[in-house]
C-alpha cells in the first residue's frame, strides 16, 4: 500500500470527521438521537455538544421507558461537551438511581480494555441499549490531539455522547466521532477502507467542566475490582440515557402537525392551523411591546414589565425575550414559581438566552435548588463572560450555598466591571468595599517586610496569607510569602509561591530571586543561580547580589 502524503492525509482525516458524527441524523439540522449518562450525584445527563448545543427541544428516555423534557444546561463546544439538565425536578432520577463515577483518564495507557454503552442508530436498530469492547488503540487522536482517546471499540451514529468506560465501569471518556471510511477512501487509495476508528473525549476535560458543580460523595473502594462486560452491563444499564433532539420547540412542532394534516380537514375546519395557533397580526406591535418589557425591567417597575411582557407574549408567544424579562419581574416580586415557568419557557425557546439562564438561577436559589441555581449561573456566564451582572448573581448563588469567598470574589469582580449592587453585596459580606483592598493589601505587605527583617516568619506567612485572600492576584504577596518559606525550609511551597507570582507577573523580579534562594538551599545550584540572573536582569539589586555571590563561590569551576 502506497503512503499517502501528509497533507493528502491530513485533509482527508479532517473531512472524514466533519462527516462523520456518532449521532443518528444525517446531518443533525433536523431531529436525531444520540446518547447521555448521568455522574456523580448531580441531576444532570453528560452528552456532546454536537448533540445538544443547537437543539431546541431535548427528550430523555430512561430504559425503563420513562421520559422526561431536557434542557440545556452548560456547553463545552471546543471539547465537544455538553450538560443536560431535567426541566422538572419531578422528573429527575432518585438518589438511588444508577450513576457512574468519572476516572482519571491520566492513567489509561495504550491496549487497556475499555467498553462503551450506548443507542447506536435507534432508527434502524431499535431502542435497546447496547455494549461494546474494544481497546485503548491510542493516548491522542488526530494530528497528536491529545484531548482524545483513538480506540477499537465498535460505534455506531446514536453513540455519541456515550461513556467509556474501564474495566472497573469508571468513566474515562465520552465517545464523539469517528473516521468516515467512504469519505477517506478516495483519498487512502489502494483500496484501504479505515475501520473501527473512533475516538472518545478525555475524562480530564469532562471533571474539569463538572468540577464547580460536584458535591463530595461517600467513599467507595480505593481499587475496586475489575468487572466482566455483562457485569458492568448490569449495573450501570440504567445510568445511561437515550436522547432525542430537535431544532424546533415543542410548541411549533405540534403547529406544524396542524399544516399536515389533509384539505379536507382544513376545509372542515376541524384542525388546520388558522384553527390551532393564534395568527400574529403585527410583528412590530409584539416588538414594541417587549422593549416596553425591558425598559421597565431596567426601571425596576415590575407591574408594569409583567404586563407589558404579558402583551408581547400574546401578540407573539414565539418571542423568548419577553419571558425572561417576566421571569425577573416575578422574581422581584417574590412569584418564584411563575418565574422559573417563564424561563423555562424563554430557554426553551432560545437555549442560548443567558438572561434566562441567570434569572432563573436566582429564582431557583430562592426555591431551594441550589444545585441548579449555579449550574443555571455557570451557563449564563459561559455564555456571555463580558456580562458583570451574571456574576454577582452567581455570587448570590454562592453565598447561599456557604460559599463565601468565592461569593466575595464574585461580587468583587462585578463590582469592579461597574455592578453597584455587587458592590454593596461585597462590603455586607467583607465588612469594607472593593475600593479599601488595594491600600489593605499595601499595608499588610509593608507589615510582612518588617517581619521579615526582623526574621518572623511565621508572621510574614500569616500576613501575606491574608494579602492572597485579599487580592489573588498580588504576585508581591506570593512572592513574600515564598521567601519566608524558603527560610523556614519549606521549600517546596517556597516554589509553588513563587511559579504562582511569576505567572501572575513575568517581570516580578523578588518571585526569581526567592525562587533562586529555595533553588540553593536544595542544592540546585544551577536553576539557582539562572534565577538570580533573571532577577538581577529585572533591576532586582538583591537578585544581582546573590548572583555575585554564587559565581564567586564557584568561581575557577567553570
Amino acid at each position: 500500500m502506497s503512503k499517502l502524503p501528509a497533507k493528502a492525509l491530513r485533509r482527508a482525516v479532517f473531512l472524514a470527521l466533519l462527516l462523520f458524527f456518532l449521532s443518528a441524523s444525517a446531518s443533525f439540522s433536523k431531529e436525531g438521537w444520540a446518547t447521555g449518562f448521568l455522574v456523580g450525584t448531580l441531576p444532570v445527563v453528560v452528552t456532546n455538544y454536537h448533540v445538544a448545543g443547537w437543539a431546541k427541544r431535548i427528550r430523555i428516555t430512561f430504559r425503563d421507558g420513562r421520559e422526561a423534557k431536557g434542557k440545556v444546561l452548560r456547553l463545552d463546544k471546543h471539547n465537544d461537551l455538553a450538560l443536560i439538565g431535567f426541566d422538572k425536578p419531578a422528573e429527575r432520577p432518585a438518589a438511588g438511581h444508577a450513576r457512574f463515577k468519572v476516572a482519571p483518564s491520566d492513567g489509561v495507557k495504550p491496549g487497556q480494555d475499555v467498553y462503551l454503552m450506548g443507542y447506536p442508530d435507534p432508527g434502524k436498530l431499535g431502542k435497546r441499549l447496547s455494549i461494546t469492547k474494544g481497546i485503548i488503540a491510542s493516548t491522542v487522536g488526530i494530528s497528536e490531539d491529545n484531548r482524545h482517546f483513538r480506540v477499537t471499540v465498535q460505534a455506531n451514529p446514536g453513540n455519541s455522547g456515550g461513556p467509556l468506560l474501564d474495566a472497573k465501569g469508571r468513566v474515562v471518556g465520552v465517545i464523539s466521532h469517528g473516521l468516515n471510511p467512504m469519505a477517506t477512501l478516495p483519498e487512502w487509495g489502494g483500496g484501504y477502507v479505515p475501520e473501527g476508528t473512533n475516538f472518545a473525549i478525555k475524562s480530564s476535560l469532562l471533571a474539569s467542566m463538572l468540577a464547580d458543580f460536584a458535591e463530595e460523595e461517600a467513599a467507595g473502594e480505593a481499587n475496586p475490582p475489575d468487572l466482566t462486560g455483562d457485569q458492568i452491563f448490569s449495573a450501570y444499564r440504567d445510568a445511561v440515557v437515550l436522547i432525542y433532539v430537535s431544532d424546533k420547540p415543542e410548541k411549533l412542532e405540534k403547529a406544524e402537525k396542524y399544516e399536515d394534516q389533509d384539505q379536507e380537514s382544513q376545509d372542515a375546519g376541524f384542525g388546520g392551523r388558522h384553527n390551532a395557533t393564534r395568527v400574529v397580526m403585527d410583528k412590530g406591535e409584539a416588538v414594541g411591546w417587549a422593549k416596553k418589557a425591558r425598559d421597565n425591567v431596567a426601571k425596576g417597575k415590575w407591574a408594569e414589565a409583567i404586563r407589558a411582557a404579558s402583551v408581547a407574549i400574546t401578540l407573539d408567544p414565539m418571542l423568548s425575550g419577553p419571558y425572561a424579562d417576566r421571569c425577573f419581574a416575578y422574581y422581584k416580586r417574590t412569584l418564584y414559581d411563575d418565574a422559573v415557568a417563564d424561563c423555562d419557557k424563554a430557554v426553551e425557546l432560545d437555549s442560548i438566552n443567558d438572561l434566562a439562564y441567570s434569572y432563573r438561577a436566582l429564582a431557583y436559589c430562592e426555591k431551594g435548588f441550589a444545585d441548579q441555581a449555579l449550574l443555571d449561573a455557570e451557563q449564563a456566564i459561559a455564555l456571555s463572560p463580558k456580562n458583570m451582572s451574571y456574576y454577582n448573581n452567581r455570587g448570590v448563588v454562592l453565598e447561599r450555598r456557604g460559599a463565601t469567598d468565592r461569593a466575595k470574589a464574585d461580587y468583587e469582580d462585578a463590582c469592579r466591571g461597574g455592578v453597584e449592587i455587587a458592590c454593596k453585596n461585597f462590603t455586607r459580606l467583607a465588612g469594607f468595599s472593593p475600593a479599601e483592598i488595594p491600600k489593605m493589601v499595601e499595608n499588610l505587605l509593608a507589615e510582612s517586610i518588617l517581619c521579615f527583617n526582623n526574621g518572623q516568619m511565621d508572621k510574614v506567612i500569616d500576613i501575606t496569607s491574608k494579602a492572597i485572600k485579599l487580592d489573588p492576584k498580588s504576585d508581591i504577596a506570593y512572592a513574600n510569602r515564598g521567601g519566608a518559606y524558603a527560610n523556614k525550609g519549606s521549600l517546596v511551597q517556597a516554589i509553588d509561591d513563587c511559579n504562582t507570582a511569576i505567572r501572575i507577573n513575568p517581570d516580578c523580579g523578588l518571585a526569581f530571586n526567592n525562587k533562586g534562594f529555595a533553588n540553593e538551599r536544595l542544592g540546585e545550584t544551577a536553576e539557582a543561580l539562572l534565577n538570580y540572573e533573571i532577577s538581577c536582569g529585572l533591576g532586582l539589586d538583591l537578585g544581582c547580589r546573590n548572583k555575585s555571590r554564587l559565581t564567586g563561590t564557584h568561581a575557577g569551576k567553570e
